[in-house]
């Protein structure tokens, strides 16, 4: 996965998804987002991608049409809370935090389009790439 540092672009093998992205190409990509819940101006479309860094789930947070938020997570062997630890949601982080450095190099990520986290959430027992576009908030 690269992320573009000029126009904040997820660049995959065979799709782009980025601050352009809206409810309607979300529906018709490739990828095969499901359309999962709407509340007013928000969306929140789901799916998977794989690209050179393995399999990714995706969450799109779309508002007014445009998108807001990405949310991407690495999988990593079969997901249930029975085979869950903090061991390796934290070290899902680590390959996360390897990942950025390796595309838009050394933290933090604040440009023009947005910004870029890795983050691990002990609410939520989960470790994710956020990427939140600017214009689109």
């Amino acid at each position: 996965m690269k992320i573009d540092r000029i126009t904040g672009n997820v660049l995959l093998s065979d799709e782009v998804l980025g601050p352009a992205l809206t409810s309607e190409l979300c529906e018709r990509s490739p990828i095969g987002f499901r359309r999962e819940f709407v509340n007013n101006s928000w969306e929140t479309y789901r799916g998977r991608i794989k690209d050179s860094d393995g399999e990714f789930a995706v969450a799109i947070f779309v508002k007014n049409n445009r998108i807001s938020e990405m949310h991407l997570a690495k999988i990593q062997g079969v997901g249930s809370w029975a085979s869950w630890s903090e061991e390796s949601e934290l070290q899902k982080q680590m390959e996360h935090n390897r990942i950025l450095k390796a595309t838009l190099g050394a933290p933090p990520y604040h440009f023009s389009w947005g910004e870029v986290f890795s983050v691990y959430d002990s609410k939520s027992g989960a470790s994710e790439i956020i990427i939140r576009y600017a214009q689109n908030v």
